[in-house]
């Protein structure tokens, strides 16, 4: 759980240029850190949403692929594939958020998904501002998104 809070706040400050971060393309790189990090809430969340986009339930890395030799591991079905099984996470990124906060321990930190949430959507990032207002929305439901300074900031009034 650590790995991922740092994640986020790695993500914030690529995103929002704190000079501590050192990088070529800002663009490039955050959308690699939101690949990462829709990766793993998607992997966590639940068993199913993996499977649906293409990702293996089980990976051995010691394992070589028996179907495809080129490939050092086993991890996605079809290796064609793996780009596009990647930016699936991003897009079902709403959706896993929702059901990984409604479990323990994760759901103590819901109060910081939505700060930094909020912190995305503000964001000069068009794009990402999208993915995070959804993400933010689909977690309409959960307590903390019910309070009133929460919601009311969620809807812009």
């Amino acid at each position: 759980m650590e790995w991922l809070l740092e994640l986020m706040g790695h993500i914030r400050k690529v995103l929002y240029g704190a000079p501590t971060v050192q990088y070529d393309n800002a663009k490039k790189g955050i959308s690699f850190l939101l690949d990462v990090f829709a990766a793993a809430v998607v992997s966590w969340a639940d068993h199913p949403m993996p499977l649906l986009i293409g990702i293996r339930a089980q990976w051995f890395p010691w394992q070589k692929s028996s179907k495809h030799i080129d490939l050092p591991h086993d991890l996605y079905v079809n290796t064609a594939s793996t780009e596009e099984s990647v930016k699936q996470c991003v897009l079902a990124v709403s959706y896993s958020l929702k059901h990984l906060l409604a479990k323990e321990p994760w759901k103590a930190q819901s109060q910081k998904f939505i700060d930094w949430l909020f912190s995305l959507t503000e964001a000069p990032d068009e794009s990402l501002s999208q993915i995070a207002r959804a993400a933010l929305l689909a977690l309409k439901s959960t307590p903390e998104f019910k309070k009133k300074t929460v919601w009311t900031r969620a809807y812009g009034w």
